[in-house]
C-alpha cells in the first residue's frame, strides 16, 4: 500500500511546484494540500476500502479544483491549466473508475460520475460509461432514463436515445415512466426539427421525412401503451407535457379525447380537465390564440373551470371530487393582483355548494370556518350552522373544536358559556388538547376583567397531562413574576416541583427570572441548576454544561471542576464524550 502511495506522492510533485511557481497558493496551503492528500489516500488504499472515502476524496479533488478556478480568477493568471487542471481532472477520473470498479453494484456512483462529466463537459467519457451502467443497473427503469437522457441531451443523438428506450422498455414492459420519457423525448425532438426547418408544410406531406418519422413514432408509443394499461396519471402528466404546436396538435386531442372517454368516472380526470379550462388551454378552445389575452379572458377561463366543476360534482358527487373543486378555488385566491371579487365568489359559492350537499372533509370544514371567521363582518347564523354541522360529522375533531373557541373569544361571549363548550370539548377531544388551552388561555388573556379566571386557567393547566402541563408551567412563572412578586413565582416552582410532571423549560424559565433580578440571589439560582440535573441529569448534557457556566460566570468557579464531576458519573455513556468536549472548550475558549 505505501508503494502505491509514495509514487503518487511523486507524481505530485511538479503539480506542488507549479502552484508555487504561479503563487496561485501559498506555502502553508500547499502542504496542507499535501497533508491533505496524503490522508485522503491511506484511506482509499488501506485493506478495508469503503465508498465514502472514495467520494470524500473526490470532493476534496473538486474544491481543490473550484479554489484554484477563484485564484486565477482573482490573480488573472491563466497559464499552466495543463500542468495544474488536468492533473486534477486525471486524478479525480481515476478516483472515480477505482470506485466504480470496486463498488459496480452502487447506482448513485455512476450517476455521481455522469454529473461530474456533465459539469466539466467530458460528454463522451460520460457516454462510454452508460453502457456499462446498465450492464449492473439494468434492472431500474431509472437507468434507462438516465442514459436515453444524456445521449438525447448531451450527445444530440436521438437514434442513441431511442436505442436505449426500447431495451429499457423490452426488461421493463409495464413501466409508466419509461413510456412517459420515451414519449416526452419525441415531443422534444419534433421541437427541434421545427426550429431548425423553415418549411413545416412540405415536411408534413413528406412521407420519409425526420419530422413525419417522429410523430409517427410517437403515436405508436403512445398506442402501445395505452392498450398495454389504462393509467390516468400517464395520460394527466403526457398532456403537461404537451406543448401548443402545429404539428401535434392532433395527437393532443386524441390523448384528451382518450382521457375522458377512459376516465369518465375518475375525479382526477375532471379536475384535469377543470385546469386545462382554467388555464384557457388550446386543447379545448382551438389554436387561434395569439398569446394576446383581453380583459375578460381570465374571467371567461373561470367559468368554463368551474361549469366542468359544477358537472363532475353532478356525475361524481364524492368528497375527493368537492375536495378538487375547492383546492382550485382555494389555489387561483392566492393571487389576488386581479379580479378579486370573482375570485372569492367562486371560492365561496365552492365552499357553500359542497356544505349543502354534505360533502365536506374535516379538512375542508376547518378551510370554510376560517374563511367564514376571518371576516371583517362574519355571518353569525352561517358560521354557527358550518360549527354545528361540522361537529356533528367530526365530534372529535381538536381544530374544529379550537375554531369554535376562537369564534367565541372574538365575539367576547361570556365566559360561562366559553368554559362549557371548552368543558365539550375536552370531553370529545381525547388528549391531544394543547391547542384547546391555549384557546381558553388566550380567550382569559384578553379579558382583563376576569385576570382571576386567567390565574385558574394556569393552576387547572399545570396539573394536566404532560403535553399540557409543560406548556403551562413556565407560563405561570412568568405571570406570578409579573403580577405578584419573584417569591410568588420561587413558591409556585417549589410546588410545581412537587406536585407536577418535570418539565426542563420550568427550570430554565426559573433560572431566566433569577437572573432578570436587581441583586440575584445567588443560592436560588443555583438552586434552579441543581434541579434541573437532578430531574434531567442522565440524558441532557445542555443541563451540566448550563450549570457550569452558571458556576464559571457568576456563581464560583472553584465548583465547575465538581460540577464536572458530577456530569460525568450521571451522564449516560455516549453522552459523556460530548460533555468532555464542551467542557474543554468552556475551559479554554481559544482552543
Amino acid at each position: 500500500m505505501s508503494e502505491f502511495i509514495e509514487k503518487r506522492r511523486e507524481l505530485s510533485i511538479q503539480e506542488y511546484e507549479f502552484m508555487k511557481h504561479l503563487k496561485l497558493f501559498t506555502d502553508e496551503e500547499i502542504h496542507g494540500i499535501k497533508n491533505k492528500r496524503f490522508q485522503h489516500e491511506h484511506k482509499v488504499e488501506r485493506r478495508s476500502k469503503e465508498l465514502p472515502d472514495f467520494i470524500n476524496y473526490i470532493v476534496y479533488e473538486n474544491n481543490v479544483l473550484d479554489l484554484l478556478k477563484e485564484r486565477r480568477k482573482k490573480l488573472r493568471v491563466h497559464n499552466g491549466r495543463h500542468n495544474l487542471e488536468s492533473c486534477i481532472f486525471n486524478r479525480i477520473r481515476t478516483l472515480y473508475k477505482r470506485a466504480i470498479d470496486r463498488f459496480p453494484g452502487e447506482y448513485r456512483l455512476w450517476t455521481h460520475y455522469l454529473r461530474h462529466c456533465e459539469k466539466h463537459k467530458l460528454e463522451t467519457e460520460g457516454s462510454r460509461t452508460l453502457d456499462k451502467m446498465l450492464n449492473y443497473h439494468g434492472d431500474k427503469p431509472k437507468s434507462w432514463i438516465t442514459a436515453a437522457n444524456w445521449e438525447y441531451k448531451q450527445m444530440n443523438s436521438m437514434d442513441r436515445a431511442r436505442h436505449f428506450m426500447f431495451r429499457g422498455l423490452q426488461q421493463h414492459p409495464e413501466c409508466r415512466d419509461l413510456y412517459l420519457n420515451f414519449l416526452r423525448l419525441q415531443l422534444q425532438e419534433v421541437d427541434t426539427i421545427l426550429d431548425t426547418e423553415e418549411d413545416i408544410a412540405m415536411l408534413m406531406e413528406v412521407e420519409s421525412s425526420p419530422l413525419k418519422r417522429a410523430l409517427e413514432c410517437l403515436k405508436l408509443i403512445y398506442e402501445h401503451y395505452k392498450h398495454k394499461d389504462q393509467d390516468l396519471e400517464f395520460f394527466v402528466q403526457l398532456l403537461d407535457s404537451l406543448k401548443k404546436c402545429e404539428a401535434t396538435n392532433s395527437f393532443a386531442l386524441v390523448v384528451l379525447g382518450d382521457m375522458k372517454r377512459l376516465f369518465q368516472g375518475k375525479e382526477l380526470m375532471w379536475n384535469t380537465l377543470a385546469l386545462l379550462e382554467l388555464r384557457g388551454s388550446y386543447l379545448l378552445h382551438g389554436t387561434d390564440d395569439e398569446g394576446k389575452k383581453s380583459e375578460n379572458t381570465f374571467k371567461e377561463n373561470l367559468e368554463a373551470c368551474v361549469q366542468i366543476f359544477e358537472e363532475a360534482v353532478q356525475i361524481l358527487p364524492t368528497k375527493t371530487m368537492w375536495s378538487y373543486y375547492i383546492d382550485s378555488m382555494l389555489k387561483i385566491n392566492e393571487d389576488m393582483s386581479s379580479h378579486q371579487k370573482l375570485r372569492r365568489k367562486a371560492l365561496g359559492v365552492a365552499f357553500k355548494k359542497a356544505f349543502e350537499n354534505g360533502s365536506l372533509g374535516e379538512d375542508k370544514y376547518v378551510q370554510y370556518l376560517k374563511l367564514l371567521i376571518h371576516t371583517d363582518k362574519p355571518q353569525d347564523a352561517l358560521v354557527n350552522g358550518v360549527l354545528e354541522k361540522a361537529l356533528d360529522a367530526y365530534p372529535s375533531s381538536v381544530k374544529l373544536w379550537e375554531l369554535n373557541l376562537l369564534y367565541l373569544a372574538r365575539k367576547q361571549e361570556p365566559s360561562e358559556k366559553f368554559d362549557i363548550v371548552f368543558k365539550q370539548s375536552l370531553i370529545k377531544c381525547g388528549t391531544d388538547v394543547l391547542s384547546l388551552w391555549i384557546a381558553r388561555f388566550q380567550y382569559y388573556h384578553t379579558r382583563t376583567d376576569l385576570s382571576e379566571r386567567l390565574e385558574q386557567t394556569f393552576k387547572e393547566a399545570i396539573i394536566q397531562s404532560p403535553i399540557v402541563s409543560t406548556h403551562f408551567q413556565p407560563l405561570y412563572l412568568d405571570f406570578l413574576a409579573i403580577t405578584e412578586d419573584i417569591n410568588a413565582a420561587r413558591k409556585q416552582y417549589r410546588q410545581m416541583l412537587r406536585n407536577c410532571c418535570p418539565c426542563l423549560q420550568l427550570h430554565r424559565k426559573m433560572s431566566q427570572l433569577e437572573s432578570i433580578q436587581a441583586q440575584p440571589n445567588i443560592d436560588q439560582w443555583r438552586l434552579c441548576h441543581e434541579n434541573a440535573t437532578q430531574y434531567f441529569g442522565t440524558s441532557e448534557t445542555s443541563v451540566w454544561i448550563e450549570y457550569i457556566c452558571f458556576e464559571k460566570d457568576v456563581g464560583s468557579p472553584k465548583h465547575m471542576p465538581t460540577v464536572f464531576e458530577r456530569a460525568k458519573s450521571r451522564l449516560n455513556g455516549d453522552l459523556v464524550a460530548r460533555l468532555i468536549t464542551e467542557y474543554e472548550l468552556l475551559r479554554n475558549p481559544s482552543a
